[in-house]
């Protein structure tokens, strides 16, 4: 693998020049601190954003040595996102790199509690539809996409990884809590992430036999070949469908014949890069299936565990004073926290013990401006984000 850096390298080089970015309502660059990090991100927004409808979230994940404004110009999700109305987030890992173990220098970031919490940050300023979280990525980006399939099925529901496997020593540590829908897309000719494997990468074929596995999915296949729609791409592309999977869930394969360590449809050319097909496109079709929402049978952390039979906040849209009504199944203590739409918490973190039965739990934010409010509610290991509005 060392032996392609210079490769990966030029890839990305030329990734990030001579190319013009779309012009939808927000493109914005931002950051965060999570942990003692300064982590940074782009995000655009659809000019359809009402902050009044839940919307969906995509992160799209940089390969290495690359950025997420990188990714933004290659991949070209901004214009799936405006055209279908999701927000998609291109964070920055550390080091210009995603934490996936690899057996070289790169980054020993916790970027699953980055992504995590990234998801609350963002919750806290737009407003996320969190049953429709979702991410993809590119080479080291859909290496990490997996990882977040395997230790963040609550939140994320489903995945998607252009030229990325896994750390084969890695896959021994996947236990995702739930089926998760994966779609995998892969050139046979990737001389930085063979399709056939290496020291540091799963084969595409092991790869989807691992998902195939923990989805439960029977061994039926429907395979369809692309209409060769470019023939002066050089490659052809196949699709394998696995969809017998366990909570009507799926496992699909692109494979492109010849397809070098490229996203398919891109328009920046830096090896055989197929034509008939737009990754971006197609990952945002199989994301747009799935939700934790019924009837998938997938579940949310955002959804009411047992343990918490019922939350509401009464009366909202309020002045200010407010009754969090809280039934619990057990004893358990609760913490809530408030965030303006720029994500600033307004108060001090309160925790209190709950008994087992109804209770009710007095705010009072009657200090406030008129406006909408995101209230943060915290049960165990369980986070529930509720909207409130003030009003005068």
């Amino acid at each position: 693998m060392r032996s392609f850096y210079p490769y990966l390298f030029l890839f990305f080089t030329l990734a990030s020049v001579g190319i013009h970015p779309i012009f939808g309502q927000e493109k914005i660059k931002e950051k965060v601190e999570i942990d003692g990090l300064t982590r940074k991100y782009r995000l655009y927004i659809p000019s359809s954003y009402d902050a009044n409808e839940p919307v969906p979230l995509v992160f799209n994940l940089h390969g290495l040595t690359s950025d997420g404004g990188q990714q933004q110009r290659y991949s070209r999700m901004n214009e799936v996102a405006e055209k279908n109305g999701f927000i998609v987030c291109y964070p920055n890992g550390k080091n210009r790199a995603w934490n996936v173990n690899f057996p070289f220098p790169s980054s020993k970031a916790d970027d699953v509690a980055f992504i995590d919490q990234l998801v609350d940050h963002l919750a806290s300023s737009y407003t996320i539809d969190l049953n429709r979280v979702y991410s993809c990525g590119f080479s080291n980006g859909g290496y990490m996409s997996y990882r977040l399939a395997c230790e963040l099925s609550d939140r994320i529901v489903a995945v998607a990884s252009v030229a990325g496997t896994f750390v084969p020593k890695e896959i021994g540590n996947c236990s995702p809590s739930r089926a998760v829908p994966t779609l995998h897309i892969h050139g046979t000719a990737d001389p930085v992430v063979p399709y056939w494997g290496g020291l540091v990468a799963l084969s595409a074929e092991e790869t989807i036999d691992f998902w195939l596995d923990k989805n439960d999915c029977a061994s039926d296949v429907l395979k369809t070949k692309l209409p060769n729609i470019s023939k002066l791409d050089l490659s052809r592309a196949t699709r394998y469908d696995f969809k017998d999977c366990s909570d009507e869930t799926s496992v699909v394969l692109y494979r492109v014949k010849n397809g070098a360590h490229t996203w398919p449809g891109a328009k920046i050319i830096t090896g055989i890069t197929n034509k008939d097909f737009d990754a971006s496109t197609e990952i945002w079709n199989f994301f747009q299936q799935y939700s934790f929402e019924e009837p998938s049978g997938l579940r949310s952390r955002t959804q009411i565990p047992q343990s918490l039979e019922s939350l509401r906040v009464v009366p909202n849209p309020n002045n200010g004073l407010m009754n969090l009504q809280i039934s619990l199944s057990e004893s358990l203590p609760v913490s809530r926290a408030v965030f303006n739409l720029q994500g600033q918490q307004l108060r001090p973190t309160e925790t209190q013990m709950f008994s087992k039965g109804s209770s009710e739990w007095v705010y009072n934010l009657t200090d406030l401006p008129e406006g909408i409010y995101f209230l943060k509610v915290k049960y165990g290991t369980s986070i529930l984000t509720k909207k409130i509005i003030i009003r005068p």
